[in-house]
């Protein structure tokens, strides 16, 4: 199966349950224009013709309205959206009340058909609210232009360190990170930054000594980064701190990100010359 079919797949998915909603409602208006509208002194193919034009006419106001709040999400019109969202959901209780009414007993007491009629009528606007905002989501995704939310733990971790989750996701959110185990170890190291030599230049900030290596192995942790290995190991295998280890993960994030030194430094707090060290260690 292609990436092709794959798309048009999911698609279907995602319409399917809109177009079955849809179809339904579209029997409601026409059962009740064949008994409220259409004449009954007419031939009964008129009378069919006549029905199927009022509840094919009455859907297409209500599809086409959802349609356009649809189209100005996915434009990033926000405010038109909501207005014409609004528009559907005042058309939908229109026609779910006229689908109610035909469907109930007499005194307007509520039946089955009634209650199911009147609710698919309203459910037609809020499941295309679902889609829009579904597709509104994907299109930010790809453009990576949606806020991390944070590291997710697990069920177990959470249950065990309720307090201690709590903090290090916000932790997490604070600092962009999105790996639970990054996150974890973020959060619980203490240890300032390495002492890493300075490069003779007054751009270089000063790096704080640490209080438990004085040297780590860039080249190695860059190494074992890459191919995706834990902090455990890297951390045991190059003598490297919790903390120093994160800021390294993070400007190896940056740095295949393609953004420079200069701005990698900025997003990292760690010196140049610790982030031209994983640059070349990367080169």
């Amino acid at each position: 199966m292609t990436e092709t079919d794959n798309h048009k797949g999911a698609i279907a998915r995602a319409v399917a349950p809109l177009l079955v909603v849809n179809a339904l409602t579209v029997y409601g208006q026409l059962a009740y224009a064949m008994a409220e509208i259409a004449p009954a002194a007419w031939p009964w193919p008129a009378r069919v013709a006549l029905s199927v034009g009022f509840a094919v006419a009455i859907e297409s106001v209500s599809l086409y309205v959802q349609w356009h709040a649809h189209d100005a999400l996915q434009l990033r019109s926000h405010s038109t959206a909501r207005s014409l969202r609004r528009w559907s959901f005042l058309i939908a209780a229109a026609v779910g009340a006229m689908n109610y009414s035909h469907f109930a007993d007499a005194g307007m007491r509520p039946t089955a058909a009634a209650i199911a009629f009147g609710m698919l009528s309203l459910l037609s606007p809020w499941m295309w609210g679902l889609h829009s905002r579904r597709m509104a989501r994907i299109q930010l995704l790809k453009e990576r232009r949606v806020d991390d939310a944070g590291a997710e733990f697990s069920t177990a971790r959470k249950r065990a360190f309720p307090i201690r989750s709590l903090k290090a996701y916000r932790w997490s959110v604070d600092h962009n990170v999105t790996d639970p185990r990054e996150a974890w170890d973020g959060y619980h190291g203490r240890t300032p930054d390495v002492d890493i030599p300075a490069i003779e230049s007054t751009s270089v900030r000063p790096v704080r000594p640490s209080s438990r290596h004085t040297s780590w192995d860039v080249e190695k942790a860059v190494a074992m980064i890459l191919a995706g290995a834990s902090s455990e190991d890297i951390m045991a295998a190059t003598s490297v701190g919790a903390k120093p280890l994160q800021l390294c993960r993070r400007a190896v994030r940056f740095l295949r990100e393609g953004m420079d030194v200069q701005s990698t430094a900025t997003r990292v707090p760690c010196s140049l010359a610790h982030v031209q060290r994983i640059k070349e260690a990367m080169a």
